[in-house]
C-alpha cells in the first residue's frame, strides 16, 4: 500500500512539473527562427464610455520579418479585458488582425487596459492598449472607484 502512494506521489509529481513547463514555455523566449511584428494602431483611445458597455478594437498588424510569424498567446491586464488572436501562422508581409473586448462593467475612471500578445518575434512580447475613461451610467448614484484593473 505504502509503495502504490509513493508511486502515485511521484507520477503526480512528475505531472505537475510537465504541466508548469509548458505554461512557462508559452511567455519565454521563441524558439527555432524569429520574425518582427508591426502594429497600424497599438494605443486605442475609446473615449468616454458609460460604465457596463463593452468596448471592442480591431487592431491590425503585419508579419515585417522573413519568417512565418506564429502568436502563442495574446493575455489582458484583467479578466475585463479578452483578446481574440489567429492562431495560424501568418506569412512575411501578410496582414493579421486581434479584436480586444473591455467589458467596463465596474471599472470606473481613468483606464489604460494592457494586451500582451507573445510569439516568435524579437523581443518575444508586443504590448497593445486600450484607454479611456469609464463614467458611471445616468441614474446610478453610486460612489465612483478610479483602478487599474
Amino acid at each position: 500500500m505504502m509503495k502504490t502512494v509513493q508511486s502515485f506521489a511521484g507520477l503526480l509529481t512528475a505531472m505537475l512539473c510537465l504541466f508548469t513547463i509548458n505554461l512557462s514555455a508559452q511567455d519565454g523566449p521563441p524558439v527555432g527562427p524569429t520574425t518582427t511584428i508591426e502594429f497600424e494602431e497599438a494605443v486605442y483611445d475609446f473615449g468616454e464610455v458609460e460604465e457596463g458597455v463593452r468596448v471592442t478594437q480591431v487592431y491590425t498588424f503585419t508579419n515585417t520579418g522573413d519568417q512565418p510569424l506564429i502568436c502563442s498567446n495574446a493575455r489582458g491586464s484583467c479578466g475585463c479585458t479578452v483578446p481574440q488572436w489567429p492562431r495560424e501562422p501568418i506569412a512575411p508581409g501578410e496582414t493579421a488582425s486581434i479584436t480586444v473586448e473591455f467589458n467596463t462593467k465596474n471599472k470606473l475612471g481613468k483606464r489604460n487596459q494592457k494586451v500582451t500578445l507573445t510569439g516568435n518575434t524579437d523581443p518575444p512580447q508586443t504590448f497593445i492598449y486600450l484607454t479611456g475613461q469609464v463614467a458611471r451610467a445616468d441614474g446610478d448614484e453610486s460612489e465612483i472607484t478610479v483602478g487599474s484593473n
